[in-house]
């Protein structure tokens, strides 16, 4: 076993981590971690869900009712940074060269893809929500802003824009970013997620529930924002059940240098690393809610657009209410079996409405040992997921796969498989749908207890990654993801959603066709 100090014995127990979570990071590290083996795409019929049109009405009724009981609450993971979302436009301000208008025409006819990036940019800046602001700024400033009329230089637009010398947008969290023109004034995602939510969430009492995962250092600058957000567009304040957590310390995990040793920096102390999304699952755990909409904060449009998208996610709980009534039906009277009747009904609801596979051997047991195992099988977290068509947008996708369950559904990201093989790479490119992180999450059992949601994580399916630290490769260990291993235990459906629903802002650039969309379908 990996021989730790006691000062890293001290600095790992500090963090809130055990000392035997750190070797088994270690020993993943060391080995590695096996690929996830597809077996095939999940597809309409097989392993999605089509809702039809004629059940629209009834899912919706079920979705006001469970929001009118304050059942409902939503989930927005906010902790990332806003810099990656301005990358080419940092290079081209770290550069230091005086670049003009001209320069970046010449560079984008030559194949540079940050210049082209640029020239998108600046020729379309009026269109972002943020310009009027950077408009004051360089006013003040007596700069000009570049253009292909004035050939002024780009980097005092730059500099204002993402540095502390103006707007510095690549410090905010992403969330502070202004993403949408409204009326006269701006808003962010963090805004907009909250009317979201107001549609969705809202009880009879009038309050809406949302609950955000914050970055720490951030927090009084957002909590801020949000007050001054609920002050101008509410007259009561208290109907806005708004709450927010920080990722925590002890979901941080280790590198180990080229050496395969524990990376440390030059004060011999153990370099942590934030654990990525799948980290979020500790905080999933501790809301005292019932069921729990999922979106990232970027993936949001203008308020004028919201009725549209928020249909299918008032859908989406609907359609997690009518299973949920009929899974909590069969657990019932599983848990207490007195009339085996029940069993092939039970049956037919797995293969049937959860499109899941049925547990193995049933043919070997009594009356009795079926009972108990369809009841363990069933007795998990269900989950509702989203997922639109694949359009070749990077990211993970629903698949049948095999796994210490059988054969199961789950999200699988690129990362996860087994690239090299041929098989393994076919399957990968004939998937159908992606994952757009729709989800809607039952936190609660047929009793109404909470579920412990670590005791279905799988670590098997953490991320290996090869990252540089000053200069030496390194490897590092990302938790399992949010949506993928975090949740592998879960019972999981796949239901189609139309493509207007996803909308992510991955780039800043992906703010134009936002803010240039007239009508969505």
């Amino acid at each position: 076993m990996f021989e730790l100090s006691e000062i890293d014995i001290l600095q790992i127990s500090e963090r809130g981590i055990s000392v035997e979570t750190i070797h088994e990071q270690i020993e993943i590290l060391k080995r590695g971690l096996p690929y996830i083996n597809l077996i095939r795409p999940c597809s309409i019929n097989d392993g999605i869900i089509s809702i039809p049109a004629s059940e629209f009405e009834h899912l919706n009724k079920s979705w006001k009712k469970a929001a009118d009981s304050g059942r409902l609450m939503k989930f927005i993971p906010a902790s990332g940074a806003a810099s990656r979302m301005f990358k080419p436009l940092i290079t081209i301000l770290n550069s230091g060269n005086d670049i003009s208008w001209n320069d970046l025409v010449s560079a984008a006819e030559n194949g540079d893809d940050t210049a082209c990036f640029a020239l998108e940019f600046f020729g379309n800046i009026e269109h972002f929500a943020f310009y009027d602001n950077l408009l004051v700024v360089l006013t003040q400033k007596g700069i000009e802003l570049p253009s292909e009329k004035s050939n002024s230089l780009i980097i005092p637009t730059l500099e204002v824009l993402l540095t502390s010398k103006g707007l510095n947008l690549t410090n905010l969290p992403k969330g502070l970013i202004p993403f949408h023109r409204h009326h006269n004034t701006s808003r962010t995602p963090f805004e907009e997620h909250i009317v979201a939510a107001q549609e969705i969430t809202e009880d009879l009492t009038g309050t809406t529930h949302i609950h955000f995962t914050l970055p720490q250092m951030s927090f009084a600058q957002i909590s801020n924002h949000i007050d001054d957000f609920i002050n101008t567009y509410s007259d009561n304040k208290d109907k806005f059940d708004i709450s927010s957590s920080f990722q925590k310390p002890s979901t941080d995990t280790i590198a180990l240098d080229k050496s395969t040793d524990l990376l440390k920096d030059i004060d011999g102390q153990i370099i942590f690393r934030p654990g990525g999304h799948g980290a979020l699952i500790e905080n999933l755990n501790e809301l005292n809610g019932d069921i729990v909409s999922i979106k990232n904060i970027d993936n949001i449009l203008p308020e004028i657009f919201h009725e549209k998208v928020l249909f299918f996610e008032k859908l989406l709980c609907g359609y997690y209410l009518m299973l949920e009534e009929k899974l909590h039906f069969f657990l019932t009277a599983l848990d207490e079996p007195s009339d085996n009747n029940f069993l092939d009904k039970a049956l037919d609801f797995i293969k049937k409405d959860l499109m899941l596979n049925i547990p193995e051997n049933l043919n070997e047991l009594n009356p009795n040992q079926k009972s108990s195992r369809i009841f363990k099988f069933l007795n998990r977290p269900l989950r509702i997921c989203g997922v639109v068509k694949n359009t070749g947008a990077p990211g993970g996708g629903p698949f049948w796969i095999s796994d210490k369950q059988g054969e199961s559904k789950q999200i699988v990201e690129s990362a996860q498989i087994d690239i090299k093989s041929e098989i393994q790479r076919s399957i990968w490119k004939s998937s159908t749908h992606f994952n757009p992180v729709d989800m809607v999450c039952g936190l609660r059992d047929f009793r109404g207890e909470k579920f412990n949601l670590l005791d279905y994580v799988d670590m098997e399916t953490s991320f290996v990654t090869s990252k540089n630290y000053r200069g030496q490769e390194i490897k590092a260990l990302e938790l399992p993801g949010l949506w993928n291993g975090a949740m592998s235990g879960w019972l999981t459906v796949f239901v189609d959603v139309p493509l207007f629903t996803f909308n992510p802002v991955k780039t800043v650039n992906d703010l134009l066709k936002n803010n240039h969309l007239t009508s969505i379908e």
